[in-house]
């Protein structure tokens, strides 16, 4: 192997971390860098500012990808359900959805900024 030792560090050092960058976090989300800000500004990728530095958790986007997971598997199921008792035939795909329950939304920590407004977060 031609692998040098700070390459092992620098890898390892980058498992350790526990905050991805938002490009980073962006394209691990399939964004581009432009797309990744937008979403972050959005409210939709979980973001600390710190030090003037826009920072994503890594256990935060983890946690909000898990939650949208077994929120599709949870609709996945009722709609298994639905069509085999019949029930949410004649309905649009809105209203199907319309009654899912909200998403979990993640919060900081107090006494941590991020760049979602106050008026903007749902608590």
């Amino acid at each position: 192997m031609n692998e040098k030792p700070t390459d092992r560090r620098n890898a390892a050092a980058a498992a350790e971390r526990l905050t991805y960058d938002v490009p980073e976090a962006g394209r691990l989300l399939g964004l581009s860098r432009n797309g990744a800000y937008a979403a972050a500004k959005a409210g939709l990728i979980p973001v600390l500012e710190m030090g003037g530095r826009k920072l994503v958790p890594k256990i935060a986007l983890h946690q909000m990808l898990a939650a949208a997971g077994a929120d599709w598997e949870r609709a996945r199921e009722a709609a298994a359900e639905r069509s085999v008792s019949g029930k949410g035939e004649g309905l649009t795909i809105r209203q199907r959805t319309a009654s899912r329950e909200e998403p979990r939304d993640w919060t900081p920590p107090d006494g941590v900024e991020t760049s979602v407004p106050a008026a903007n977060r749902k608590r």
